[in-house]
């Protein structure tokens, strides 16, 4: 899929993130504390990563 996976994370930072790509209709699915598995297996191509203290989508 052309998902965006978020990690399991409670930065403000990345909540408003995912809001805002959510809100230009991207689908983005947020992992689950301790949960396991790699992007491709939650359906994702895109990852949302924390870069220098930017939260940005690579892939």
């Amino acid at each position: 899929g052309n998902a965006i996976l978020a990690p399991a994370d409670e930065d403000a930072a990345l909540w408003a993130c995912i809001k805002a790509l959510r809100e230009q209709g991207e689908t983005v699915i947020q992992c689950l504390p301790g949960q396991k598995g790699s992007a491709e297996d939650m359906g994702c191509s895109r990852q949302l990563k924390n870069v220098a203290g930017q939260w940005q989508v690579s892939g």
